[in-house]
């Protein structure tokens, strides 16, 4: 009982030391890291800290919790609100985290167990982006055409949006690639650098939701399910996260949002100068 009673706290001070003292000097620190963040002992140590930081800082009396030398108040100090908060907050971003590595771990998992799949997903990964810009582009051709300048402008502005949404979000982002961090399966080479968001779905998603919008909702409806291929590609062939794919559909989302407000607003402000000329 003794050993065991030994090697059980021996493991309890490696999983402490790993927590890199998340709660120091009265300050919590989260690990640096994995992406996917702190989850299981993280997690746990995270908890385990900040409630021995809090009792080392606080009294008891008469039903009564404050920190040494405070009036007694039946509200917790400032620090304890922040703390809690500050737990709450980061807590469910690691979950958040969490599930997205998972889910890599899920779509990765099945790379590498069929060659005729993996060449598909090599194919989706590098080259389907292509093919979307080309639909896009055979679409804005016919459109001006027929002198249909608006929509294709509109297409254009979206795109320069969603490259500019992008841009701002992976330079405030520090996620690197999965294959910096972790052993995957991956199945292209690839240049380390940031992860978030994705370039290729940002721009797929981009051109799709532009095209329905603005140009041909039938088209832009094959095209979504293109941007999607291309989003599990990334993913599958070890190059991007889940999480990656998902922030560019919601630039995506933004910026074609944002082109269509400001068209309709601007066919408002013109139909108004009209009707009152």
């Amino acid at each position: 009982m003794g050993g065991a009673a030994k090697a059980n706290d021996r493991a309890d001070s490696r999983r402490r030391a790993e927590s890199h003292q998340l709660v120091k000097n009265g300050m919590p620190e989260i690990p640096s890291g994995a992406p996917h963040g702190m989850a299981g002992p993280y997690q746990e140590e995270f908890d385990k800290d900040l409630l021995e930081f809090w009792k080392r800082g606080s009294k008891v009396r008469d039903g009564t919790t404050r920190h040494p030398g405070a009036r007694p108040s039946a509200r917790p100090p400032l620090l304890a609100c922040q703390l809690s908060f500050f737990s709450g907050f980061t807590g469910r971003r690691w979950q958040f985290a969490g599930m997205n590595y998972r889910l890599f771990e899920l779509i990765n998992g099945l790379a590498g167990r069929t060659d005729s799949l993996d060449d598909v997903m090599e194919f989706a990964s590098t080259w389907l982006i292509f093919a979307v810009f080309a639909v896009a582009a055979a679409l804005a051709a016919s459109a001006l055409r027929r002198r249909r300048i608006r929509p294709v402008a509109e297409l254009g502005a979206a795109l320069v949006l969603g490259f500019a949404g992008a841009q701002v979000l992976s330079h405030l982002s520090g996620q690197l690639r999965p294959f910096q961090s972790h052993h995957v399966h991956q199945l292209i080479p690839h240049e380390p650098g940031v992860s978030l968001p994705s370039d290729h779905a940002t721009a797929a998603f981009t051109i799709a939701f532009a095209v329905f919008a603005f140009l041909s909702r039938a088209w832009g409806v094959a095209l979504m399910v293109a941007a999607i291929a291309v989003g599990v590609a990334r993913v599958w062939v070890g190059v991007h996260y889940p999480g990656d794919i998902a922030a560019g559909a919601v630039i995506a989302v933004l910026a074609v949002g944002a082109v269509a407000v400001y068209g309709r607003m601007r066919i408002s402000r013109v139909g108004s100068a009209t009707v009152a000329g």
